[in-house]
């Protein structure tokens, strides 16, 4: 314990440069979860012809726990088809994860 402590202590005035570093790495674990999550969307409604038009959710339907993707496109893209939706969340995803995992192993 005494080794772990000393080591920490070393540590410490560099907490500025790895704190922020660790959050953004753990963005990236995020923004993978979120890309993985959006399979369902895109077997449900956006490879399906006969889907009806509606709310894009993520998550389990009928449960407190779901979200709609559409909640996070600005509306002034006017985008309202689902494989437009779909696409411009993989991108969007895509793109962060990249930029978290950039600065984060940059800041660790």
């Amino acid at each position: 314990m005494k080794n772990l402590l000393r080591l920490l202590r070393y540590g410490l005035p560099y907490s500025i440069e790895w704190l922020p570093g660790v959050v953004l790495l753990a963005m990236v674990g995020v923004l993978d979860t979120f890309r993985t999550l959006l399979f369902q969307p895109i077997f449900d409604q956006v490879l399906r012809p006969d889907a009806p038009e509606g709310p894009i959710l993520l998550g389990v339907p009928n449960s407190a726990w779901h979200f709609d993707l559409r909640a996070l496109i600005p509306h002034f893209l006017h985008v309202h088809n689902a494989w437009d939706v779909v696409a411009y969340a993989l991108i969007v995803s895509t793109v962060g994860k990249g930029l978290c995992d950039y600065l984060g192993t940059y800041l660790v």
